[in-house]
């Protein structure tokens, strides 16, 4: 399946423009400024994420009004193999990781962090621990019931908005120019929504600029990576359509499985955010990928 989506609500470039401009309005403002603690711009970013979220949220629920629309045709095979009464842990898992609400964290992690960090193995508490087991669990058993009604067919578009630490800016680049793959840990957010992906990084970017001396110690580049699919059926989770239309987050989400697989295609360092645009590869690198992996390795030997 191929998931088009274009914005009937609100022009895709001024929405973009609009959070580049406004963050870097944020930055001006915080460079003149002697107070680290002053949230400046960030209000303005908020705002402009909420008519982006708004906006597709009623696109969101006209699409699911159409019969013909794949957000339809996605809502309503969800309903079936989704079901309440057999599929509880499952919808459980979903709704969690897309959670931001602060009564769902676990010991001050947000679901997703936990999610991701029981996967990457990282020491937990014996609650998150507990928690994220069973989420891992729900998550893994939904990508294979959903893929057993939809997957993603090549050529799909997904963004996905970042907020890269230096070393992982440099694998980005490094990849791209030896045409090697990196790899994704954890399960991936994206979204059919450039502007979404933009105004996430952005405004993560900004949070994190409130404190000044973590940043300076930690230094991060907000990115949006534009992805397009290459690998045939990627199993994949749209959120939203467990939720009644009128209850989605207008974020527009596609959730991808774990350990996804990336070739860097370019690196436009010309705008802010970042732009990276990279190809979505089979969990098994292609030849290609494997011979230049190769040779950067007897080049470093």
């Amino acid at each position: 399946m191929i998931i088009d989506y274009k914005n009937e609500l609100l022009h895709e470039f001024s929405a973009i423009n609009s959070v580049r401009n406004s963050y870097l309005q944020f930055r001006q403002v915080l460079e003149c400024s002697d107070d680290a603690e002053d949230e400046h711009y960030i209000a303005p970013l908020n705002a402009i994420l909420s008519c982006i979220a708004g906006s597709h949220k009623l696109d969101h629920i006209r699409l699911c009004c159409e019969e013909s629309s794949k957000h339809s045709m996605v809502y309503a095979a969800y309903s079936e193999v989704f079901t309440e009464d057999k599929q509880k842990d499952e919808r459980e898992a979903i709704a969690k990781y897309q959670s931001a609400s602060k009564y769902d964290k676990v010991g001050g992690l947000k679901p997703h962090q936990i999610i991701n960090s029981y996967l990457n193995g990282d020491k937990l508490k014996a609650a998150q621990d507990r928690h994220g087991k069973r989420w891992v669990a729900g998550l893994r058993k939904a990508f294979e019931i959903a893929s057993s009604v939809y997957t993603l067919q090549v050529g799909q578009r997904l963004f996905r908005g970042i907020t890269a630490t230096q070393t992982d800016m440099a694998a980005y680049v490094t990849a791209k120019g030896t045409n090697t793959t990196l790899t994704l840990n954890g399960f991936a957010s994206t979204s059919l929504s450039e502007s979404v992906a933009t105004a996430f990084a952005t405004l993560s970017y900004a949070n994190r600029l409130k404190n000044l001396e973590q940043e300076e110690l930690d230094p991060h580049i907000p990115a949006v990576l534009e992805l397009t699919n290459r690998c045939s059926d990627l199993p994949f989770l749209m959120p939203d359509a467990l939720r009644k239309p009128e209850r989605s987050q207008g974020q527009m989400e596609i959730l991808l499985p774990e350990d996804i697989v990336l070739l860097p295609t370019y690196v436009d360092f010309t705008v802010q955010p970042v732009k990276i645009y990279a190809d979505i590869l089979p969990i098994e690198p292609s030849d290609d990928a494997v011979t230049a992996v190769q040779e950067e390795e007897n080049n470093d030997d």
